[in-house]
């Protein structure tokens, strides 16, 4: 079975796309958060302009993703974006739109899907170039034991729920960047195993 239970689209933008954005952003201009324990913060950032046009973008690629897990698709929520500065550490691991509680996972927002659009590319070997690289900022899912790296323009899709607890790992040297689609379906959506490969092994992406 070749049917991996992510949705992957390379070049969904352009790296000259990511620089635009980025640039509307002013990340290279930003101050990070602090937290009390001195360890700056992921800062969540609002560009109305580029979410419209990435939403524009997205709605050519819904009619692949419905096919591919199998779902009706109703919409997105706003997309945002979120920067994680240099020398965050690794977020604790999360479904968004669930809450864990003593009884399992609890839906509290509709959620069905989350997709990540990196804005930057991984690199973790000299030269490095702080305006466009980061090294860190992996996307992690604990339950496959797999990681995507950053590449700037590539957006991965994947639905919430308990099997897709994810998070970022910590960024070691420049900032990582990247905008978070928050996606419906018609109806909640149910995620089943034995309709994906989901041996890690065996991905090519």
């Amino acid at each position: 079975m070749s049917n991996i239970p992510f949705f992957v689209v390379k070049n969904f933008i352009s790296p000259l796309a990511c620089e635009n954005i980025t640039n509307d952003l002013r990340v290279l201009k930003l101050r990070p958060n602090i937290g009390q324990n001195g360890v700056p913060k992921k800062m969540i950032l609002t560009n109305k302009l580029n979410s419209i046009r990435l939403a524009q973008e997205f709605d050519q690629y819904a009619p692949q993703l419905e096919q591919h897990f199998d779902f009706d698709y109703r919409g997105t929520h706003d997309i945002y974006f979120e920067w994680f500065p240099e020398n965050s550490k690794v977020e604790p691991a999360k479904s968004d739109g669930y809450a864990k509680n003593k009884n399992g996972w609890t839906r509290y927002k509709e959620v069905d899907f989350v997709g990540v659009l990196w804005l930057n590319d991984y690199n973790d070997v000299a030269p490095f170039d702080p305006s466009y690289e980061s090294y860190g900022g992996k996307l992690e899912f604990p339950t496959f034991d797999v990681s995507f790296k950053p590449e700037r323009g590539t957006l991965v899709i994947f639905p919430t729920a308990p099997n897709f607890i994810y998070s970022v790992s910590g960024v070691q040297m420049g900032s990582l960047t990247q905008a978070k689609f928050i996606i419906r379906s018609e109806k909640p959506y149910g995620f089943k195993r034995e309709n994906f490969n989901c041996n890690s092994q065996d991905w090519n992406v």
